[in-house]
């Protein structure tokens, strides 16, 4: 009887015993030098194992996540992950991780060097003229009219200043008209001195002429209201004239307190 003709019951036995002598033949139990690559491959393993949990703990890469450990040995992750404080509201991870800002070096605070006067060369001028002025009535015209003098005064030996700015703040319904011998000439709106009635106007004017060393200006305003005359006599506050020696586009005046003139206009009745 032939070795691969079916037997019941001894024929599966007899081929599996075969399969595992053979087998067993192929398997040849590692020598000496087997056996050292086997424990130095289990002990890289365990190194590198123990390299990235330290690396973790201490550098605060508490996002590795370890996906496996290579047939080389080499530890395979994901890569690090954001931790909770680098998360946006999102659940998303930020480009960059927030930073405490470190607080600004405390610098001493400034002390204050205001001089009392300009720097430099200064002059000191003086402007008057009176407290009220009354115009007269010009019932042609319904409007009232006047001619105001002011005297403008160098009190200083010397005369440093390059120009004279003149700012001229006119109320409601009050007009300046040209004339030879006023400053009111070559203007420009400006702003309004803060003690300006509503409805005022501010000009500032560059006069040809300056107030030499120990000299004196007299300027002649032509002022018109156009309010027509009536039978109650008014009073107008809030003109006034403001003048500022200037050098290079700067004031060098040394009391600009007495350089301002306010002068009430009265309007009589008729």
């Amino acid at each position: 009887m032939s070795d691969f003709e079916p037997q019941p019951h001894s024929w599966p036995r007899q081929h599996f015993d075969r399969f595992r002598a053979q087998a067993m033949a192929n398997v040849h139990p590692p020598g000496p030098s087997g056996a050292i690559r086997m424990a130095v491959r289990r002990q890289r393993v365990r190194t590198v194992t123990a390299a990235v949990v330290a690396a973790a703990v201490v550098g605060g890469f508490t996002g590795y996540l370890t996906r496996g450990i290579g047939g080389d040995g080499r530890v395979v992750t994901d890569g690090p992950t954001a931790s909770a404080d680098q998360r946006s509201p999102s659940g998303t991870p930020d480009a960059t991780p927030s930073a405490t800002p470190s607080a600004p070096p405390r610098t001493a605070p400034p002390t204050s060097t205001s001089p009392t006067r300009p720097a430099g060369p200064t002059v000191d001028l003086k402007v008057t003229g009176p407290a009220s002025f009354t115009l007269t009535p010009d019932t042609g015209e319904n409007v009232y009219r006047g001619l105001l003098t002011i005297t403008v005064r160098n009190l200083s030996s010397t005369s440093p200043h390059d120009s004279e700015w003149v700012r001229v703040t006119l109320p409601l319904n009050v007009k300046t008209e040209p004339g030879p011998e006023s400053p009111v000439q070559m203007c420009l709106g400006t702003y309004n001195p803060p003690d300006a009635p509503p409805g005022a106007i501010t000009w500032g004017c560059n006069p040809t002429a300056k107030t030499g060393p120990l000299g004196t200006l007299t300027w002649k305003i032509p002022i018109r209201v156009d309010i027509a005359p009536g039978s109650t006599a008014q009073t107008i506050q809030g003109f006034q004239i403001d003048v500022r020696p200037m050098l290079r586009g700067n004031e060098i005046d040394s009391r600009p307190q007495d350089n301002t003139l306010k002068t009430a206009l009265v309007l009589p009745a008729v």
